[in-house]
């Protein structure tokens, strides 16, 4: 601010410094003394003058230059006015600049007329020849004097010359001998000694050759002098010397004086015309040009002046676009941009606590939003949002998990397309579509079957409306009532199977001891035809007694609770142990082992988890009737949120009947004539236990594979090095 100041004030100094050298020049012009004295020497400085204040306007124009090429902020809007001042205000002066030159040297040959010249010579001339006509008159009176007194004595003569100067008019007469003494002397003043003689301004005089002269007299102020010589009558005598003085005329001298002058001074002129017309283009140059660029320059200020609080405004509107609410800007005036720059900080302060309410309400809304997300995350049910023309909007895990699809499958997709892709979500999509533009709340019961198997689904779902109305969207809870209802089922046949033992084992023992004992009774006392029929009856007792319990032993496993004892399970060496077990007892059978080298050890029952695959690798033993093919193989999957291993028991045997699929894992369904119905129902029931997914799939052989998906609990994760999967296939000796 106070470098602005000073850069200001020296210019506005150095503006009235140029301004004072020119009422100089114009000064100069008008005195032919000083015209030629000082003339340059102002010129010179003025040029000086000129070219600093045309520097600083190339200096700001180069500056405007480069912010115009930077866009800098108010450049555009800056040069726009500069061009509008300088062209109102070059316009009119250069107009008047012209005009006035134009005026100007026609004026200056209009001093020098031809007839104002001659004008001012026959004044001159006038003047002159009433002067000469007054000394002539001055001449004759002093004849006619020195005829008078020529005759008179010298005693007489200084009676009678007071007389004779009255008579003449002069204001003062004198005689002088030969020898310049005064003879007799008569003047106005009798107290003034007489004018001595102006002996060196007589010369030779003579009597046709008198003196005159125009002179100063301190008494009777301005006076014509003559001098004249006065012969004696006596030719003997020397002759004397009269002078007298007579008045003379101020007015006419005034007159005559001011004529001489006049024309004194347009001679001067006339000699200074061309200088003149020279001297007056340079000095309105220099003052067009002062004013040009005083113009320029006063338009740089007033437009970086206006342009300043236009630029804070755009600073400022830029501050805020960038979030910076709390801007406020300098008020420079209380003039209109000034009331800009106000309401400017008037709407910052209001958007800053409207944004720090927003703020607020967001940083709640957040809470809120986080506080249901991590439900919605948690939760068990599916959830999903769906809008009024069956485009999926949103979808959380749990409903991913249940359907067995990413979420990338799911959301931004119209439900049309998923089912497309995944045909088994039909069921789903009948439910929803049948509902989508149903106001109630709705419910229903669904089935699908997934990789996992079959799934029992309650689906719910209710409309939303938006805050105008106009728009709706469905919200779904989907409900996965599979596990609820195997639990359910597994409880009462748990109950039955229980019942059945206890009411079957009772007998079973006293069947198996009366046989026995009966054999031993009757063995050597009846013939030998009849004890052959003993030994096979009582055999055949013996042996379905024995089927019995086992069955019985079924039961009782089936409806034991579960007693797990956890600890570290390498599935791939149990997968090993057990394929060596039974590659012995069935070498007609091949068994193969693709183990994904990477899979860590998970937390299991032991025991349980071998009955599972033993039951597994059994039930693949005994469709292939004694002669095939069965795969062991592992896999492990790891996901950002969880991981699980997988193992699958996959045959080349009959596959799985259409009649059982559906119920497959539940117990007593078996199409075996001698198969109790638990195996798979046992296998469901130990993967239920560990928190895993047991699901069956047609083999690429046309046989079955059951795929089993157990967790990997975090310690084992970190316990276990990651390494690439590299899936080894192993084959064991028919």
């Amino acid at each position: 601010m106070n470098s602005t100041f000073r850069n200001t004030a020296s210019i506005l100094a150095l503006v009235l410094l140029l301004m004072g050298s020119l009422y100089a020049i114009s000064d100069a012009t008008s005195q032919a003394a000083t015209f030629g004295k000082y003339y340059n020497w102002l010129i010179f400085f003025n040029a000086i003058g000129l070219v600093a204040l045309l520097g600083l306007i190339v200096h700001n124009v180069y500056k405007l230059i480069v912010q115009y090429r930077l866009k800098t902020i108010g450049s555009h809007l800056t040069a726009r006015m500069i061009g509008v001042f300088v062209l109102l205000t070059i316009i009119p002066v250069s107009v008047v600049y012209y005009f006035s030159l134009s005026f100007l040297h026609r004026g200056i040959d209009s001093w020098f007329d031809v007839g104002i010249e001659v004008a001012l010579e026959d004044s001159l001339q006038l003047g002159r020849s009433a002067v000469d006509l007054r000394k002539r008159d001055a001449l004759d009176k002093t004849r006619d004097i020195a005829g008078e007194i020529v005759e008179l004595d010298n005693e007489i003569l200084v009676v009678y010359l007071d007389e004779i100067r009255e008579q003449y008019g002069a204001n003062e007469v004198t005689l002088y001998d030969h020898v310049n003494s005064i003879i007799a002397s008569s003047s106005i003043d009798s107290t003034e000694l007489p004018e001595a003689l102006p002996l060196a301004d007589i010369g030779d005089l003579d009597i046709d050759r008198p003196y005159l002269k125009l002179v100063e007299d301190p008494v009777y102020g301005l006076a014509i002098q003559i001098v004249i010589l006065v012969q004696s009558l006596d030719a003997t005598e020397p002759a004397k010397t009269l002078q007298a003085q007579y008045p003379f005329t101020d007015r006419l001298n005034e007159l005559t004086v001011g004529v001489q002058e006049a024309y004194d001074r347009y001679k001067e002129l006339a000699l200074l015309r061309d200088p003149l017309k020279t001297s007056f283009t340079m000095a309105l140059s220099v003052i067009w040009l002062l004013s040009v660029f005083s113009a320029i320059w006063l338009a740089f200020v007033a437009a970086r002046k206006l342009v300043s609080p236009i630029n804070d405004l755009v600073e400022g509107t830029k501050a805020v676009a960038a979030g910076d609410y709390e801007k406020q800007l300098n008020l420079s005036g209380s003039d209109e941009l000034g009331f800009l720059l106000r309401s400017f900080n008037t709407m910052t302060r209001k958007i800053s606590r409207s944004r720090a309410v927003a703020e607020q309400s967001q940083r709640m809304e957040a809470l809120q939003r986080n506080y249901l997300e991590s439900v919605m995350e948690h939760i068990t049910s599916g959830v999903l949002t769906i809008d009024e023309t069956g485009l999926i909007k949103s979808v959380n895990p749990a409903a991913c998990l249940i359907f067995d699809i990413e979420n990338r499958f799911f959301t931004e997709l119209h439900i049309a397309d998923v089912v497309r892709q995944f045909p088994m979500m039909e069921p789903f999509f009948n439910a929803v579509q049948s509902n989508l533009n149903n106001h109630r709340e709705w419910q229903e019961e669904i089935v699908i079957f997934i990789q996992g198997g079959r799934k029992m689904l309650r689906v719910r779902g209710t409309t939303l409306l938006s805050q105008n109305d106009d728009h709706k969207e469905q919200v779904v809870v989907v409900d996965d009532l599979t596990e609820l209802i195997q639990a359910q089922k597994e409880s009462a046949w748990s109950e039955m199977a229980r019942r059945l033992a206890h009411e079957i084992k009772n007998p079973l023992t006293p069947i198996q001891l009366s046989a026995e004992r009966l054999q031993r009774k009757l063995s050597g006392e009846v013939s030998a035809e009849k004890q052959t029929l003993l030994d096979r009856y009582t055999h055949t007792i013996v042996q379905q007694v024995e089927a019995m319990k086992s069955m019985v032993n079924a039961f009782t496993e089936y409806a034991r609770a579960p007693t797990q004892k956890p600890q570290w399970v390498d599935v791939n060496a149990m997968l090993e142990e057990i394929a060596v077990l039974y590659h012995a007892d069935n070498t007609a059978v091949e068994i193969e082992l693709k183990l994904d080298k990477s899979l860590p050890a998970i937390e299991a029952d032991d025991v349980r988890l071998r009955q599972l695959i033993h039951n597994l690798v059994k039930n693949s033993l005994e469709t292939l009737e004694g002669e095939g093919w069965i795969e062991l193989k592992t896999e492990y999957v790891e996901k950002p949120n969880h991981s699980w291993i997988e193992f699958a028991v996959e045959d080349s045997g009959q596959g799985i009947a259409t009649e059982v699929a559906d119920n497959l894992f539940d117990p007593y369904v078996t199409t075996k004539t001698s198969g109790s119905g638990l195996g798979l129902a046992i296998v469901q029931k130990i993967v239920d236990e560990h928190g895993g997914s047991v699901r069956v799939d047609k083999s690429s052989r046309g046989g079955a594979r059951f795929t089993i998906r157990l967790p990997v609990s975090v310690a084992a994760n970190e316990a276990e090095a990651s390494a690439a999967v590299e899936p080894m296939k192993k084959k064991v000796m028919r």
